[in-house]
């Protein structure tokens, strides 16, 4: 098995073998004014999804080369203390989840994934008006059964949201 141990900023070498792979940065993407969270990719978009503790969403679309990338959209307005710390793409929905404190919106995306707007919010997990108590840590769409998994950071809970046929309504179905 071995272990990963960073040997100088931009490598990586695996113990007790007789290799290092290098690994380069292609592109740094400067916008937040807060920590990213979590970044998505939208994949036939080539978009980049970026989440952060500014309140902010940001799109941007990748260069060809995979060197560059231009920012295309900022998002913003998730609510009341609306960090956000959680994305999810749902491909065959063209649906971005977004999990921010308390609150997980469903954002329908232009064909591109190059703009969004608010199409939903899952409500309903903790309370009638919101989805988690604390933040929404991570999300993860099984889209076999075109459910939504969310894990909140107060609450402990792994919750389930059965969503729409066209992803851009869903309601609570469950809590682990």
């Amino acid at each position: 098995d071995g272990n990963w141990s960073g040997s100088a900023p931009g490598s990586c070498k695996y113990l007790g073998a007789k290799w290092c792979q290098n690994v380069q940065n292609r592109a740094t993407l400067t916008g937040h004014s807060g920590t990213v969270w979590s970044v998505e990719y939208l994949v036939g978009k080539g978009v980049l999804a970026t989440a952060s503790l500014d309140n902010s969403l940001k799109l941007w679309t990748l260069g060809a080369d995979g060197k560059s990338a231009s920012l295309a959209k900022t998002l913003t307005s998730f609510g009341s203390n609306s960090n956000i710390f959680s994305l999810e793409y749902l491909p065959s929905k063209n649906v971005l989840a977004v999990g921010s404190h308390q609150r997980i919106n469903l954002l329908a995306l232009g064909a591109d994934g190059k703009s969004g707007s608010h199409a939903h919010t899952l409500k309903g997990g903790y309370s009638t008006d919101k989805a988690h108590n604390g933040d929404v840590n991570a999300l993860v769409y099984l889209a076999a059964k075109n459910v939504l998994a969310s894990i909140g950071q107060t609450d402990k809970q792994v919750r389930l949201w059965a969503l729409g046929a066209d992803g851009k309504s869903g309601s609570h179905a469950a809590a682990l």
